[in-house]
């Protein structure tokens, strides 16, 4: 876990079954949707993953998903 100028970085791992796609603009791919046991999990997909050639998922695949969580602390306000 690092953090710097308020922003923390934390690795994550993710495994659930594919619920569906967000898409951005009505036909971008832009996000995935998991369910877990813990609940739903909404993933940002990297560009390179966007594209409809690259990645196949049928509603129900189990998914493994590894990245990074980013946290920026500057974002939350107190009242």
């Amino acid at each position: 876990m690092s953090s710097r100028f308020g922003k923390e970085v934390s690795a994550f791992s993710l495994e659930g079954k594919f619920l569906r796609f967000e898409l951005e603009d009505g036909y971008k791919r832009k996000y995935l949707q998991v369910g877990t046991l813990e609940g739903e999990y909404r993933v940002k997909l990297p560009k390179y993953l966007r594209s409809p050639m690259e990645l196949n998922l049928n509603l129900g695949d189990v998914v493994q998903i590894f990245g990074e969580r980013k946290f920026d602390y500057k974002k939350i306000r107190s009242n």
